[in-house]
């Protein structure tokens, strides 16, 4: 019987109810969360399965042993296996996001006002990333999908250093103990809102009333 994989839900207060692979993708659920709450993201989800290939089979003269002789029989080979690849998350972005979490014309964090997400973590685990970029790849050759590659956590230049840190995230996964954070600056929701604003009306992008043109 193979190991049992396992599955994360975020133990703890406002922790999320997702059944997730890893903390990482538990931490970017208390991310979108938060939005959600907001009405930046109108729903999140998991992901469904893309086929990249249907692999390629042939038939061929193959040696097999029959009654203790060998024995040359035709058979099925897989000479390129079916492969398969499942994104973490979609992630439905409400109109209010647009050119602050996604945009189509500026580097944002996210590309599309309904975004396929692949969650990473920091540290690049049996090239793990890797695999995911080339998967990425391929499904972006094969259905023209496009998936954000995010690290939510842990490095500098993450997700969280970028935007905001979740305020779920401010406490340890298992327990209610403050967690110590090093490796970025925590910045809260409304302060990245602010310091989007602001570079906003640097842009001249806003009205006169305030609001984003």
């Amino acid at each position: 019987m193979g190991k049992k994989k396992q599955t994360y839900i975020g133990i703890g207060p406002h922790g999320s109810d997702m059944i997730c692979d890893s903390w990482e993708e538990v931490h970017f659920t208390w991310w979108l969360k938060e939005l959600k709450d907001r009405g930046f993201v109108d729903d999140y989800m998991r992901c469904s399965t893309y086929k990249l290939n249907n692999g390629f089979d042939m038939e061929l003269n193959v040696l097999r042993k029959r009654k203790g002789k060998l024995k040359e029989v035709k058979s099925i080979v897989n000479i390129i296996p079916a492969k398969e690849y499942t994104p973490d998350f979609i992630v439905r972005f409400n109109k209010i996001s647009q050119d602050i979490f996604y945009s189509h014309t500026k580097l944002k964090y996210f590309s599309e006002p309904v975004s396929i997400v692949e969650v990473k973590p920091a540290f690049d685990f049996k090239n793990m990333t890797r695999l995911a970029q080339t998967n990425i790849a391929f499904l972006h050759a094969t259905e023209g999908v496009v998936t954000d590659l995010t690290i939510p956590s842990g490095k500098k230049g993450c997700l969280f250093e970028q935007t905001f840190t979740p305020k779920r995230f401010l406490f340890q996964d298992m327990t209610n103990k403050k967690r110590t954070i090093t490796k970025f600056k925590v910045r809260t929701l409304d302060e990245f809102l602010a310091m989007e604003a602001s570079l906003a009306i640097q842009e001249n992008i806003i009205g006169d009333d305030g609001d984003l043109l």
